[in-house]
């Protein structure tokens, strides 16, 4: 029997427009990662700004952050001609966070030690 790699790619799919990331692959998590701390910096500079102008720079640097994760023009694949809302970001994030932490358990439970008491 030949070795076959496995396919460990997290397939996301929002509305019919697919993209794949790695679960463990160093660029996607260091992008991710610097998303977070991103996240918090610009919370904290928006404190004291007004509801419109927050709403406005947090949907920015959500976009571009998708953007980064999934690929430049994601956004844009994704919404296509549908307005960008925020909540619909949100949930943009949510589901990605989502799909990459099962992506990851899946592999981690496949290689853990329990799985050899089966």
């Amino acid at each position: 029997m030949a070795f076959k790699f496995r396919d460990n790619a997290v397939n996301l799919d929002f509305d019919g427009k697919e993209f794949t990331l790695d679960p463990f692959d160093n660029d996607t998590l260091t992008k991710i990662e610097e998303v977070g701390l991103k996240a918090n910096e610009i919370s904290e500079s928006l404190k004291d700004k007004p509801a419109q102008e927050q709403l406005t720079e947090m949907m920015d640097f959500m976009c571009e952050s998708i953007d980064s994760i999934l690929g430049k023009g994601a956004i844009k694949d994704i919404f296509g001609k549908r307005k960008i809302r925020f909540c619909d970001l949100l949930d943009i994030f949510s589901y990605i966070a989502e799909e990459m932490k099962k992506g990851r358990d899946t592999i981690v439970d496949r290689y853990s030690p329990e799985r050899l008491k089966k």
